[in-house]
């Protein structure tokens, strides 16, 4: 174990779970495909780590953010930054019929991304890395039934929050202080 932190103190690991903590991991992630899954009707997708150019093009990340991507250069391919990339392009080029949306997809794939050790408004308090894990959910909705769509997301993000008992002060601000939702005053106890 001496060994494997001195190697992690060198750089040559992006991050090493062992242990309790790599159990912990695989049980979250376990727990979220799960839960999505079993209780809000989401299709499990098993989407690939590389996609190419036009792929990443698809969710725009190409050509706006192709320095924070790693490009595999000769084979034009590259490590996903999320799982939205894979998932979303399944229905690229196509025309989808009233009757076919909305669909509900889960995902779990490792994410690679540059842009180590950002900080931001929307980051404080979490230093970024190379690579981390994800479970990501790409709903395909009407334009018209978007909105709702995105405050269903949300309180299923709170359900998640309540059924792992975690207290409020651990919860993204986000959530907490968003103001369609109860959860502000009568179960967080920050102030909104």
């Amino acid at each position: 174990m001496r060994d494997l932190l001195a190697r992690h103190a060198r750089g040559e690991f992006i991050a090493l779970l062992s242990g309790d903590g790599a159990r912990l991991e695989r049980a979250l992630i376990n727990f979220m495909l799960d839960f999505h899954v079993e209780k809000h009707g989401f299709t499990e997708v098993h989407a690939p780590h590389l996609v190419n150019s036009i792929t990443m093009q698809g969710t725009g990340q190409l050509p706006k953010l192709a320095a924070e991507m790693y490009k595999l250069g000769e084979d034009d391919l590259w490590l996903i930054p999320t799982a939205e990339v894979p998932v979303t392009n399944l229905y690229r080029d196509q025309i989808l019929r009233p009757d076919q949306v909305p669909m509900r997809m889960v995902a779990y794939t490792p994410c690679f991304r540059r842009e180590a050790g950002s900080y931001g408004k929307e980051t404080r308090g979490i230093v970024r890395v190379h690579q981390f894990d994800k479970v990501e959910m790409v709903r395909i909705e009407k334009p018209e039934d978007s909105y709702t769509a995105l405050e269903e997301l949300t309180g299923h993000a709170e359900e998640i929050l309540q059924a792992l008992e975690l207290p409020c002060a651990c919860w993204p601000q986000a959530i907490c202080h968003s103001p369609a939702r109860s959860v502000t005053t009568s179960k967080c106890g920050r102030p909104a």
